[in-house]
């Protein structure tokens, strides 16, 4: 069965401006703990009343279109600086291990040129790199198996250079050994920056 957009489903304990349930005590400065037989949608989520089998919506699927919309929408939400700001408040990324430690590699390589900014710092057509040079259109992500596959490697490298960048993608299992590549990456497209601001001159 497929759905889109809201539920019509009503809530089974809608709450009422008198609720006393923990979440609308809370909310009117009360600080008391939720009660065991408190029936807001947190503590019944808590006790599996409305999740896994018991949810109203299981089994069920969202309709193609739905699944368009929402990822249109989820698109255009990454593009508003405010709402990306306000991820990046409430998520405090920060390099993970893997990350940190690529970030040593780049600062062993080339100390001081590459930053990161996986913390949402960049956005390039609603996507945010991993690393960027400070001075050259260069960009570095860093893929995990488990977020990613091969298919996006292309899309990404493509995505990013129609804003003028160049893109290296490396795998979190390369990490030991991605020193040459990132030493070639960077060769590579100097001798082509350089080449092209010849070029220009002319």
């Amino acid at each position: 069965m497929a759905f889109s957009g809201r539920s019509s489903l009503k809530r089974k304990t809608p709450h009422k401006e008198d609720c006393q349930c923990g979440c609308c005590r809370n909310k009117q400065g009360d600080p008391s703990p939720h009660k065991s037989y408190c029936p807001c949608a947190i503590c019944r989520n808590k006790r599996g009343e409305i999740h896994g089998r018991n949810s109203p919506f299981y089994g069920q699927h969202h309709s193609i279109k739905s699944r368009k919309k929402n990822s249109t929408s989820h698109k255009q939400l990454w593009r508003n600086s405010k709402f990306v700001e306000k991820q990046r408040q409430i998520r405090g990324v920060s390099p993970n291990k893997s990350e940190a430690l690529l970030l040593s590699v780049l600062n062993r390589l080339a100390p001081g040129q590459w930053k990161f900014v996986g913390d949402f710092q960049l956005n390039v057509n609603g996507k945010f790199p991993d690393f960027v040079h400070i001075s050259k259109p260069l960009l570095i992500e860093l893929f995990g198996e488990h977020w990613h596959t091969p298919d996006e490697v292309e899309p990404r490298i493509q995505l990013f250079k129609k804003s003028g960048y160049q893109t290296l993608i490396l795998w979190d299992y390369e990490l030991p050994h991605v020193e040459e590549k990132v030493i070639s990456f960077q060769k590579k497209h100097n001798e082509f920056l350089i080449t092209s601001q010849q070029a220009t001159n002319y």
